[in-house]
């Protein structure tokens, strides 16, 4: 049973420094902490973290909204990422959603019929997004971005909170800018019960912080490689719980 539930886990498939002379105020923007609108791009810079807190590049990511798609009903649009490291290009793509309550990722489920029996599908529960922003952003604000339960046990337990707002420096497009960010920590916990009684307990923590800037959307996020990579629609790799992964924005149009 226990690998079944890692199966589970890894086929979910998503989805202050001093202001110098050549920094610039942020232009005007739309009042929008996640901006969706049809050719949108971004780029980062991908960092690994070292222990000593220095980041190392290791490479690019860019994701760009390309067209709206239909998933059982449920209007979402398509963000196109690309992400090259040491010469060498992935693609994959994410299905979000956003509306005046939040921002939401669709999470494509269909693989649990392949590795759970339909007797075991009625014990659990598993929402069908992850609500990555649910507004308003106030400081204090709190939610569940996603849940996985079984036998209402909670397997995945993935939590939100709108930690600060806070001024945050990012050179994009050639420009230094300082912006007003609010900052999010997540923190997602999973936990898989020895359900076949051979002392084999799964319990481990991920944390991340991101900042979200009005008008342009997600600026930076840093922490453990396992979140980050849940946020970007990969998988949930728990054979890694401690790199610590940065991606801070160089571009966006």
């Amino acid at each position: 049973m226990k690998k079944i539930m890692i199966v589970i886990l890894l086929g979910l498939f998503f989805v202050s420094c001093k202001e110098g002379d050549t920094s610039t105020n942020p232009p005007a923007f739309s009042d929008d902490y996640f901006p969706s609108h049809i050719g949108y791009t971004l780029g980062y810079q991908l960092d690994s973290i070292a222990q000593s807190g220095i980041p190392v590049k290791i490479g690019n990511r860019f994701t760009t909204v390309t067209k709206d798609t239909l998933i059982a009903g449920t209007p979402y649009r398509i963000f196109s990422d690309s992400i090259v490291i040491n010469n060498v290009t992935s693609r994959g793509q994410s299905f979000v959603r956003s509306s005046s309550a939040g921002v939401y990722y669709f999470i494509d489920t269909s693989g649990l019929s392949l590795v759970v029996p339909d007797s075991l599908r009625r014990l659990m529960l598993i929402d069908r997004e992850v609500t990555a922003l649910s507004y308003p952003l106030t400081i204090g604000r709190s939610w569940a971005p996603f849940r996985l339960t079984f036998l209402n046990i909670p397997i995945i337990d993935f939590t939100a909170l709108v930690e600060a707002e806070e001024k945050i420096q990012i050179n994009a497009n050639n420009t230094n800018y300082n912006f007003d960010a609010k900052r999010i920590g997540y923190r997602l916990k999973l936990f898989i019960p020895d359900l076949t009684m051979t002392g084999n307990v799964i319990n481990l923590e991920f944390n991340a912080k991101g900042w979200f800037v009005k008008g342009i959307g997600l600026v930076k996020l840093e922490g453990n490689s396992s979140i980050i990579g849940f946020f970007n629609g990969g998988d949930i790799n728990i054979s890694d719980t401690t790199s610590v992964l940065s991606q801070k924005l160089i571009s966006f149009k």
